[in-house]
């Protein structure tokens, strides 16, 4: 990842700063959002729920040492995500069919889940890089 990265980069003064936790084959993170990621009041856009997604996905590629770009995300929201509290997130790979990778993910607040995620993700063949 990135020093400045939106989502989990260190030096973005602007940024969530998420710190990813490996448990086995899976990745996982427990955010607090402040007022900059309103949407609705009071509760997270969803689409910063989407970004955490995607980029705690990005992890799980990372913990399979297989390189790889987001081909498709898709967020079903369950409920409203809170600001000031924790929203636990987990994702993990799901299968793979040649150089498709299936993800899934899923957000929760205190037991309760918020968010489910499913993405698609394409392997990047390094060698004719």
């Amino acid at each position: 990842h990135f020093d400045y990265d939106i989502v989990s980069g260190p030096a973005n003064p602007l940024g969530i700063r998420m710190q990813v936790i490996r448990r086995g084959d899976r990745a996982t993170s427990s955010v607090t959002l402040g007022p900059a990621f309103e949407g609705p009041p009071g509760r997270a856009h969803g689409g910063i729920v989407a970004a955490v997604f995607d980029d705690l996905m990005v992890y799980v590629l990372s913990i399979h040492g297989i390189p790889a770009f987001t081909a498709r995300l898709e967020i079903s929201y369950h409920a409203a995500a809170p600001l000031g509290d924790p929203i636990s997130f987990v994702a993990g790979l799901a299968s793979r069919d040649g150089r498709k990778l299936h993800m899934t993910g899923e957000a929760t607040v205190e037991g309760t889940v918020v968010a489910r995620a499913e993405a698609l993700f394409i392997t990047v063949d390094t060698a004719s890089a």
